[in-house]
């Protein structure tokens, strides 16, 4: 494994000016891009993650709970890229997505804008005691995510991978309206929480290492170690997240219903592991967006539920 080595001017700037003139048509994306493009990506799979949990935990919450929790994830997604797009050094390459808010920062702060206060009037307004309480609790765990990465980051690196971090927040959002409304069940979803959740780390993890060290590739910023050990194992991690979610689904889990959210689990390793094995001979772009569709894993069970 190739790590911490970096290109040599020469060839930096080569990268450079291929990314520059790739961007002058840029405006023209494939239709398939946009999706990730306009970070509807992480909104649209913990929409779906939430309507499982719910679905799985057999309550019912207010349809503005999860308009509240969409747009919250926007958000948070859509101001982290602004914030990597202006940290980085010039002479990092940045990806399309970044370039892309590059370009548009000003309509995409200011939809930035509009969508907090919309989010801010929901939960004022529209929102209960208890739930406003847990999503306070979350909105702290974000601040502080986004104070370590971003103010001080190779503090952060050092002490923990921002990509785990992510992971484990994306899936207590995910799980955090059925936690709420599903006191009878909430000790029964532990098992499938952390399932899921070891998903959503691997899933960071494999798209930081797909997009930064593989074939010709190499990390331009020093990754946490964690992540230098998981690069060459994103297959075997998968292996053993999928043996242990078959292991929580024979042997712990106490729902017949809670088979669809491990069900769904192992899908989305399983296409972890295709993508793996086909990492080299799939362009970053594409690796990027079939990593988040290898998470829509819910709609298989969801589309047969509305059925």
């Amino acid at each position: 494994m190739r790590t911490d080595s970096l290109t040599s001017p020469i060839r930096k700037a080569t990268v450079r000016r291929v990314s520059d003139g790739e961007s002058m048509g840029a405006e023209r994306y494939p239709l398939w891009l946009w999706w990730n493009l306009l970070s509807l990506d992480a909104p649209t799979i913990v929409c779906l993650w939430a309507l499982l949990f719910l679905h799985v935990s057999k309550v019912e919450c207010p349809g503005w709970e999860i308009v509240a929790l969409v747009s919250t994830v926007w958000i948070i997604y859509a101001g982290d890229r602004i914030l990597d797009g202006l940290r980085k050094p010039a002479s990092v390459v940045l990806s399309e997505r970044h370039r892309f808010y590059s370009r548009h920062l000003g309509v995409i702060v200011t939809l930035l804008l509009m969508m907090f206060l919309a989010a801010g009037w929901i939960s004022l307004d529209r929102l209960g005691g208890q739930i406003r309480f847990a999503g306070l609790i979350m909105s702290t765990a974000v601040l502080f995510y986004f104070l370590a990465i971003h103010a001080v980051p190779e503090r952060a690196g050092r002490w923990f991978p921002k990509e785990i971090a992510v992971g484990a927040i994306f899936a207590v959002g995910a799980a955090l309206p059925a936690w709420i409304h599903g006191t009878e069940s909430r000790n029964l979803l532990l098992p499938e929480t952390l399932a899921f959740g070891g998903v959503c780390m691997l899933n960071c993890v494999a798209i930081e290492c797909w997009e930064n060290n593989r074939g010709e590739r190499r990390w331009v910023e020093a990754p946490y170690w964690l992540i230098r050990v998981a690069d060459t194992r994103i297959a075997q991690i998968a292996v053993i997240l999928f043996l242990s979610s078959v292991g929580i689904g024979i042997f712990v889990a106490r729902s017949g219903n809670s088979t669809e959210l491990l069900g769904a689990c192992s899908i989305s390793l399983l296409a972890t592991i295709v993508m793996e094995r086909q990492s080299n001979a799939v362009s970053r772009q594409s690796l990027r967006v079939l990593a988040d569709a290898a998470l829509l894993s819910p709609l298989v069970f969801l589309l047969r539920w509305v059925h």
